[in-house]
């Protein structure tokens, strides 16, 4: 794996641009870009444009953390800011051409006139995603703003070619499927399979509905809102979205009479009304009169059964808590915080809920079926040189009244920290203590019929109630003396998990946690001469989970690491030549050992002009043999005009 970066800036104080190039050897047409382009022009700290690739921040419910390429631009007038994001999420890939990737031939049957039919299934591609949002907000007096957002991302349905040419796939044994004749069987491209067929039979490929990813579409929208007092030491912010999204747009949207039986079968101008034996309705649901026609919004939104959620509401629920149905709408997310500034403490208090059908395509990471609530406060005193920090957090997956076994978490986090001043001792310290429960209290049944014929009964323990304890510490001592300084830096770190039903566990049980303890110890040196040194021992030991029925040492692995890194300056620090070895041991369940070995210069011939080149691999030692992993060498030049 290589890559090749690339920044030019340059401007004014009122005008600046700035350009980044990245190119990598894993750029290929069967994945996603792995290469970058991006130009960003600023005009002061009102207009900023983003060209090419780039990664936008509008809200978490909308984009973030995800690679955008189009054109960003952001207006920020103080009082007034307007950002758009408007380009490509995903472009399309049409598929690998080696065997069975792109095509796979599902049925072999005759057309009307009796010859074979091949039927054809299209798999292994990716649409390409179009993608835009906005977010407008008004600041007024820098104490109350006040924002909406919305974005939209749709599969585009032409962006996947129906025929590769150069796709290879597997044509079986007519001889399995009918008794008329057919091509030989074996390894086809799609252009020599068409070629094959002419004047024995025929092959039938769908439009659409094909086998691999479904296109989507996804909206979603919202607002913010928050104000401050005092200075900005009380500061109040929240935010609320709905999300819309549909798994399968193939069809295009549904027509009203579609909608009046999403969730009966009655065609009756209710939705969800249900009825008894007698045509007495058991369950009212309501109306479709007014509703608008989903098909004429089909550019804001494509509207059909694979929808989520295809009622945005618990219509029951409604009827009994209006105000928790509608804070617990599935497809919702929200967040309030309260900050405050006094007397030396930083405390928060924060409510979040994102809801099990709530989804932004533009931000994978979000995690949905959430509820959380935090408490923090951290305390300085002695001008900062001493903090003492606490923080709560409970958070649980119980957002919907249906939801089996919810699990709830509580954490609780102190910590410590002190540093009088530079060249003085310090240190920093946390206990963390989580418990995690469910609300199963009986064994799961799975009954299943055995290779015998015979039916078999087994249990399945999903019950869980754990107590872990994360414990850090660390130590920073640093040496001044006769034009020498050094620095040593201890931590320690362990995590423990208690299983609280281990006495009711059957012996085959396995934890889903491992224990785990790390102490390292870091050295750095600095000469009177250009000589700078560091030396790294760390010790690091986890235990795997395992049936019960094993013994602690034969459950454990053990990492030692021991390293070295020198560095020393040339030519009045025009030169810098440095080179490192390092080596690591692994003992117990995984026996293995790893050296590595690093070296690079820098070169300043003239000017600003910095040269960079650096080596590095690494060897593995197993009781196979002897193999270089991997070897890396990086060149870089940096001019700054």
């Amino acid at each position: 794996m290589g890559e090749t970066t690339t920044t030019l800036e340059g401007g004014w104080e009122w005008f600046k641009i700035r350009a980044d190039i990245k190119r990598s050897t894993q750029e290929n047409l069967f994945a996603q870009s792995k290469n970058r382009l991006s130009f960003t022009v600023r005009s002061s700290d009102f207009v900023t444009i983003r060209m090419g690739d780039f990664t936008p921040v509008l809200s978490p419910y909308l984009v973030e953390g995800k690679r955008v390429r189009g054109v960003g631009t952001d207006f920020n007038l103080k009082w007034l800011r307007l950002q758009t994001v408007s380009g490509e999420l995903e472009r399309p890939i049409q598929g690998y051409l080696t065997d069975d990737k792109s095509y796979k031939i599902t049925d072999i049957t005759t057309d009307s006139t009796g010859l074979p039919l091949y039927i054809l299934d299209r798999r292994g591609y990716t649409f390409a995603r179009q993608y835009i949002a906005g977010h407008l907000g008004i600041n007024l007096f820098n104490r109350v703003h006040f924002g909406v957002f919305g974005q939209k991302a749709k599969d585009e349905l032409g962006s996947v070619l129906p025929q590769l040419n150069s796709a290879n796939f597997t044509v079986p044994d007519w001889q399995n499927s009918i008794s008329v004749a057919g091509i030989d069987s074996g390894i086809y491209s799609f252009s020599n399979f068409e070629t094959a067929l002419q004047g024995v039979g025929s092959y039938e490929l769908a439009k659409q509905n094909w086998g691999g990813e479904k296109p989507m579409d996804n909206i979603v929208g919202g607002f913010d809102f928050g104000f401050s007092f005092d200075d900005r030491r009380l500061v109040f912010e929240s935010a609320w979205a709905m999300s819309m999204l549909n798994r399968n747009i193939w069809d295009g949207s549904m027509s009203i009479a579609d909608l009046d039986t999403a969730l009966d079968d009655s065609l009756d101008d209710y939705i969800g009304r249900s009825y008894d034996e007698n045509g007495k309705v058991t369950s009212s649901g309501f109306s479709v009169e007014g509703l608008p026609d989903p098909s004429q919004f089909e550019d804001v939104f494509v509207a059909n059964i694979y929808m989520t959620p295809l009622i945005p509401i618990d219509i029951q629920a409604i009827q009994e808590t209006p105000l928790a149905a509608v804070m617990n709408m599935p497809s919702s997310a929200y967040n309030m915080k309260i900050r405050a500034f006094y007397y030396g403490n930083t405390i928060e208090m924060k409510y979040s809920q994102v809801g099990p059908e709530f989804k932004s395509l533009a931000n994978p990471y979000l995690s949905s079926n959430l509820r959380e609530f935090i408490f923090s406060d951290r305390f300085r005193v002695f001008d900062n040189k001493l903090s003492l920090g606490f923080e709560y957090k409970s958070r649980n997956n119980k957002i919907l009244r249906t939801v089996v076994d919810p699990y709830k978490q509580k954490t609780s986090t102190t910590t410590m920290a002190f540093s009088p001043g530079a060249g003085m001792a310090s240190f920093s310290g946390s206990f963390q203590n989580v418990q995690r429960t469910n609300e199963k209290t009986t064994l799961d049944t799975l009954i299943y019929t055995s290779y015998t014929g015979k039916d078999s009964i087994s249990f399945i323990d999903n019950r869980e109630d754990t107590q872990t304890k994360n414990r850090f510490f660390s130590v920073n001592v640093p040496i001044i003396g006769n034009g020498r300084r050094f620095n040593f830096l201890l931590t320690y770190n362990s995590v423990g998990v208690e299983d609280q039903l281990e006495a009711q566990r059957t012996p085959g049980h396995i934890q889903k946690a491992a224990n785990s303890e790390a102490l390292s110890l870091i050295t750095s040196a600095k000469f009177a001469s250009p000589l700078q040194t560091t030396l790294t021992l760390s010790r690091y030991k986890v235990q795997i989970p395992l049936p019960s029925s094993v013994t602690v040492s034969e459950n454990e692995s053990r990492l030692t690491t021991v390293g070295g890194n020198a560095s020393y300056g040339l030519w009045g620090g025009k030169a810098k030549l440095s080179g490192g070895l390092s080596l690591l041991n692994a003992t117990g369940i995984s026996q293995f050992t790893f050296i590595g070995l690093n070296g690079g210069g820098e070169l300043k011939p003239f000017g600003s002009l910095v040269l960079r080149a650096s080596l590095s691999s690494k060897i593995k030692s197993t009781d196979e043999g002897i193999e270089v992993g991997t070897l890396a060498v990086k060149l870089s030049a940096n001019y700054l005009f």
